[in-house]
């Protein structure tokens, strides 16, 4: 394999035509709790090691005991594309709180704190996280869907504040 081969076959080319789906929670071909799809760019580094990141791409997937655990995406680096339950969603540097409120209704929490703004959004009864982030709470920065998010944890709640009833009750 030549090195414009491999630099083709990596990174950008990669993530270009990729879609991560913010209500199915997969990516690509794999979704949070299932093994990775051999079909993923991503898999075969997922079998030597528990992550796959890429800077470059704004590009990063976890897995945990086998399977695809979270995923974090830096806007303006990631390439790819999201969507909604199959639907297509513009989300870029420029999408505001607002504009994801709009498209994924109100979130079960909001932490504002300093210059940085986050909407939690849980489903599953709390087995399932997606955070939009806004580090100068104006513009999305990055996107996170785990497994057992950071509000699934007791003490975490409590440092963010939270006061609604957990597990979530829809979502």
């Amino acid at each position: 394999m030549g090195i414009l081969t491999l630099l083709l076959s990596t990174g950008c080319a990669q993530t270009k035509d990729f879609v991560i789906d913010l209500r199915t929670f997969a990516c690509g071909n794999t979704k949070l709790g299932s093994a990775p799809d051999s079909r993923d760019f991503f898999a075969p580094q997922l079998k030597a090691s528990d992550t796959y990141k890429s800077a470059r791409d704004g590009f990063e997937v976890g897995t945990k005991q086998g399977v695809l655990d979270y995923a974090f995406i830096t806007i303006g680096a990631y390439k790819g594309s999201f969507a909604r339950s199959g639907a297509k969603v513009a989300l870029d540097s420029g999408a505001t709180p607002e504009r994801v409120r709009a498209e994924f209704g109100e979130p079960y929490w909001i932490a504002s704190k300093d210059q940085e703004l986050i909407l939690f959004y849980e489903f599953e009864a709390g087995r399932i996280e997606v955070q939009f982030e806004f580090p100068d709470k104006k513009t999305l920065g990055f996107i996170t869907l785990a497994r057992d998010g950071v509000l699934s944890d007791a003490e975490q709640r409590r440092l963010y504040g939270v006061t609604k009833a957990w597990p979530p009750k829809n979502g």
